[in-house]
């Protein structure tokens, strides 16, 4: 069984008839909202039954699978923690007890939120990245509301204390696969393997994409030199960061916070940087 990890970092949502998809882990917070229809979610052992109004909600690196034998009306959507910087660092470190909601517990007008969300991104027109995350956040914390949560274990199989550890430790420059090795009693090579069986990625850049999206939420505040970003998340240096950003992301940090603050936003980091 192939499992992969799609890491780019340009959310997706769409609405229509999804079909079923094999069991997959991702770094992304995803969404499947059956508005009309049935579906049998899988994830870590467990079977989950949506029909009208169900939502699962998977959290990143949780494996998850959609069976799906019938017509159908719902919503996928695939949106990075950093997307909603309030809630990244509380994702990476918990995950659902029970991940569904029925959309009758949320507050009224949730659906709507979820429709709006949807046009927003799909109109045919440039999605403005304000209205987005205004809209996905109020979304999720409506989701978050009415879940329990549990940390994510550090004791549990090979993928999950290796994703545990690199989550705690992907700050460190030092990091490499021969630390990461000797902490966990892991032989490199069964590292290497695991990564690409579960994720589809080597070692380097998983511990990236980590720091890239760290970054990501740590450009949206206004104060943060682009400089002091760059080390917080494990980069020795503002050359290397940036280059690595612009490969996660198709733009340079600068321009990222260009986009997210706006053009007088973006000069100001220019001058302080220089």
């Amino acid at each position: 069984m192939k499992l992969y990890m799609h890491d780019r970092r340009t959310p997706l949502l769409t609405r229509g008839h999804n079909g079923g998809f094999i069991e997959h882990y991702h770094y992304a917070l995803e969404f499947f909202y059956m508005i009309h229809g049935e579906a049998e979610v899988r994830s870590e052992g467990n079977s989950y039954r949506l029909t009208d109004g169900g939502i699962y909600v998977a959290f990143p690196f949780v494996g998850h699978e959609y069976i799906v034998n019938t017509e159908n009306e719902s919503m996928v959507g695939i949106f990075y923690p950093s997307d909603m910087p309030e809630y990244s660092a509380f994702m990476m470190t918990h995950k659902p007890v029970r991940p569904v909601v029925d959309i009758n517990t949320l507050s009224d007008g949730a659906g709507d939120v979820l429709f709006h969300l949807e046009r927003v991104m799909n109109d045919g027109k440039k999605c403005d990245d304000t209205v987005r995350r205004c809209l996905l956040t109020a979304i999720f914390g409506e989701m978050s509301g009415v879940m329990d949560f549990v940390g994510r274990s550090k004791s549990g199989g090979g993928a999950e204390r290796l994703v545990a550890y690199c989550m705690e430790n992907y700050s460190d420059p030092d990091m490499s696969v021969e630390a990461a090795a000797t902490a966990l009693g892991f032989n490199r090579c069964y590292i290497s393997k695991l990564l690409s069986s579960c994720f589809g990625t080597g070692f380097n850049e998983f511990v990236n994409s980590l720091r890239v999206d760290k970054a990501r939420a740590m450009a949206a505040g206004e104060d943060t030199r682009i400089q002091d970003i760059a080390f917080g998340c494990g980069f020795r240096s503002q050359r290397s960061f940036n280059r690595v950003f612009r490969e996660f992301t198709g733009m340079t940090p600068t321009e990222f916070r260009a986009r997210w603050y706006g053009v007088d936003k973006c000069l100001i980091d220019r001058r302080r940087d220089e």
